[in-house]
């Protein structure tokens, strides 16, 4: 059967999950054209499936590099979203959940050693999930469009530096804490980054004084004290200024939420230009007047400021 009329067959049997696995059973052919459905949006929700899921992509990358041309689910994907279930993270980390959320008699069970010590085995655990569905969107996605990652767990400068080498055009960071080492590394370092449209909602983690886990609650960067060498002081409007710089030309879309102004103080872009963008959204912040004078200065057909003007 010529491949067009495979092609027609898998969409009109895209929204039909039980059809499109009985197809890939056909043979090569109609496998890979069944997986173009059936994983062209996934995420990783920290269940068991998105862990299968994830070995078979780690594994896929594994055989890519050994020279191997074998069929492949990471090339399916075109969107891929990062937002891992409470319940699922209950359920594999019951003991955790316990000691902080279960009855009286069994908080008052643990000490705070102990808490501090299951809360510790629980983010490294979490790190060993979450770090192979970073080289998954790395290097197992070379069809990829659309990232969103949604994790409450703070990330770093690798973290930042993966994402921006990617194929993907839509980039959506929903309210992800940054580590305060970040703070003191060097801006971004891709000549460019062509994005079509960035959602870019990210606050500084929190440290609690009495352990070396980094929380993920808003905090104000504006007032916070790093340890840091002189000239190396950093802040959120310094992270988006940076992540503006690789992608305005490109940018048709752009929206910006409670990031670094949650003292009040304006955010800072500095002078660039937008040629493309249609569409602005700025919310919970406050725009210094060279922002707005960036954004404003091209032919918008949306624009929603909220309460971020100046």
């Amino acid at each position: 059967m010529p491949v067009e009329l495979l092609a027609d067959i898998v969409e009109l049997l895209a929204e039909d999950a039980s059809s499109l696995a009985n197809l890939a059973l056909v043979n090569i052919d109609c496998r890979q054209m069944a997986r173009s459905a059936q994983f062209v949006e996934v995420c990783f929700d920290y269940s068991i499936t998105s862990r299968k899921l994830l070995l078979k992509l780690i594994t896929e990358t594994a055989s890519k590099s050994r020279g191997e041309n074998n069929p492949s689910h990471g090339a399916c994907i075109c969107r891929v979203s990062m937002q891992s279930s409470r319940e699922w993270i209950i359920w594999a980390h019951n003991e955790l959940y316990k000691s902080i959320w279960g009855g009286k008699e069994t908080r008052e069970s643990y000490t705070r050693e102990q808490r501090g010590e299951v809360n510790r085995k629980a983010a490294q655990e979490y790190q060993q999930y979450r770090t192979p569905v970073l080289i998954a969107i790395y290097s197992a996605m070379p069809n990829l469009e659309a990232i969103a990652w949604k994790d409450a767990y703070q990330v770093d400068e690798a973290f930042i530096n993966w994402i921006t080498h990617t194929p993907a055009r839509h980039l959506k960071l929903a309210r992800v804490p940054i580590e305060f080492a970040y703070l003191c590394a060097p801006p971004l370092t891709p000549p460019s980054l062509p994005l079509r449209s960035l959602y870019l909602d990210v606050h500084l983690a929190w440290k609690d004084e009495d352990s070396t886990d980094y929380k993920h609650e808003d905090y104000d960067d504006n007032t916070a004290e790093i340890e840091r060498k002189p000239g190396q002081s950093r802040n959120l409007s310094v992270l988006t200024s940076s992540f503006l710089r690789l992608c305005s030309p490109t940018l048709e879309s752009l929206t910006l939420k409670s990031m670094a102004a949650v003292s009040g103080k304006p955010v800072s872009i500095g002078s660039m230009t937008f040629p493309r963008l249609r569409h602005f959204c700025a919310k919970y912040m406050v725009l210094a007047p060279d922002a707005l004078t960036s954004i404003l200065a091209f032919s918008l057909r949306e624009l929603d400021l909220g309460s971020s003007c100046h």
